[in-house]
């Protein structure tokens, strides 16, 4: 109703876009910051506020629970259970392969999917599964998110090489028959008359 009001949410809703980018290194540290002077408990929440008014303060906790909720849905797959994830992260696969095959990517993701998944689960989606438990928000289904992202992670160590193989056998097998029944279709001859 304010103009300071449309400038707040203009605000939130910036950082909440933003916060989907996980590849920018001060943009996390700004993230993880934020984090830590709104709910870290090795931080007073009372100190570097003291002249910020309670609405404020009220403000920018909400923004970095905002945050955490479009992270976390960002990569929802990964806190699910292991079908859902293994489902998605599958198709996310699939994604990156055919892109690389198709010269639209630099790197061949099936050369490190196996470690950079694990990689992942380490230092971006246990850490913030984490962080988003201790902001006291979604008690129930923040406990489920750590849960299953640690079930995921153990179920991926065991499984996600044998998957990444598996991936790609399924992908060359179906690669093999579209490139076969492409064959076929340019030996067919047209039904269409040529216009002269």
């Amino acid at each position: 109703q304010t103009e300071e009001e449309m400038e707040r949410f203009r605000c939130l809703l910036a950082h909440t876009v933003m916060a989907t980018d996980i590849g920018n290194p001060e943009a996390a540290a700004g993230r993880l910051s934020r984090w830590k002077a709104a709910f870290g408990s090795e931080i007073d929440t009372k100190s570097g506020h003291e002249n910020l008014s309670a609405d404020r303060i009220a403000t920018q906790k909400a923004l970095v629970v905002i945050e955490h909720i479009i992270q976390l849905s960002d990569i929802s797959h990964t806190t699910q259970h292991w079908k859902v994830f293994s489902k998605w992260n599958r198709l996310l696969f699939k994604e990156q392969f055919l892109a690389f095959k198709a010269g639209r990517a630099v790197k061949d993701p099936s050369k490190d999917w196996y470690k950079n998944e694990m990689g992942f689960f380490d230092y971006h989606i246990l850490p913030l599964a984490t962080r988003f438990q201790d902001l006291n928000v979604f008690k129930g289904i923040s406990a489920a998110y750590v849960k299953n992202a640690i079930a995921n992670r153990r179920e991926w160590e065991e499984r996600g090489v044998g998957l990444v193989q598996g991936y790609l056998e399924d992908f060359e097998k179906k690669s093999l028959v579209a490139s076969n029944i492409q064959k076929k279709v340019q030996r067919i001859p047209s039904m269409i008359p040529t216009c002269k």
